[in-house]
């Protein structure tokens, strides 16, 4: 991973158990939620690889507390407490990436409530976060649900990789009255589909199609399941752990992917 050779050693995600080690050989269902979706263990899988040190920071609610705003205000401060105390508490020069879900990212408050972001940007000091959206962006398969900047971005940029914003002074403009939730916004272009599947997979997630054996077809049950001769299935680049890849659910997409 890039940020790895600038110095980033820690990886933070609102998905881990609180008991992950800080760095097991794979990950497995037994490690968070997410990492059942294939393409989120595939990144972990590859941090690990990389000697990345993972820790987790989601808050364990007081079941005492039942009040839903409550509990939902203290789990944003919780969060952030946990990764300081973790983490900075620690190692105060620390580099650190957050994987955090939506807008717990975002460093001002949302309908009065004091989000993640903006409790460990208090607890850091200015300008020692950097809030990264990944969003807002992307194609959809029903365009009818595309941001209507998106269309237009891809047709000045024709980018084919994912991209930012940047003036000729470095500052990153923030679309969609974002600006002051994040500091910047990632732009994916339309990778279209191959074989059925979203082309990101392979662009993205490394993965690779290859036919199904035939002596797979036979074992395959019911009759009304087999698959026909030439069928596709999908297999990443390296080992990875087994038993807990399940069927690709819908959040396994560029906008549930968030980076704080």
């Amino acid at each position: 991973m890039s940020l790895r050779k600038i110095g980033y050693t820690y990886l933070a995600c609102e998905t881990f158990y609180p008991a992950i080690s800080a760095q097991p050989r794979y990950v497995t269902a037994a490690h968070g939620y997410y990492v059942r979706e294939p393409a989120f263990a595939t990144f972990v899988n590859d941090a690990i690889a990389s000697g990345w040190t993972l820790v987790p920071y989601e808050h364990i609610q007081d079941a005492s507390v039942t009040d839903q705003a409550e509990r939902a205000s203290l789990r944003e401060a919780g969060q952030a407490s946990n990764i300081y105390e973790r983490i900075f508490a620690r190692d105060p020069k620390a580099k650190v990436l957050i994987h955090v879900g939506y807008s717990h990212l975002n460093k001002t408050s949302v309908s009065g409530r004091t989000m993640m972001g903006a409790h460990l940007a208090e607890k850091l000091g200015p300008n020692a976060t950097l809030h990264v959206d990944q969003t807002a962006l992307f194609a959809h398969a029903d365009r009818t649900r595309e941001s209507p900047a998106y269309r237009p971005l891809l047709a000045k940029f024709a980018a084919t990789e994912p991209f930012i914003l940047q003036r000729a002074d470095g500052s990153t403009p923030v679309l969609l009255n974002q600006s002051r939730f994040v500091d910047m916004q990632v732009i994916f272009p339309d990778y279209g589909y191959q074989h059925g599947r979203p082309a990101w997979l392979i662009g993205l997630a490394g993965r690779t199609a290859s036919p199904v054996p035939a002596a797979l077809h036979r074992r395959c049950q019911p009759r009304c399941c087999r698959r026909p001769a030439g069928a596709w299935s999908w297999r990443t680049t390296r080992p990875t752990a087994p038993m807990h890849w399940q069927s690709m659910p819908y959040w396994c997409r560029p906008d549930k992917r968030r980076r704080h």
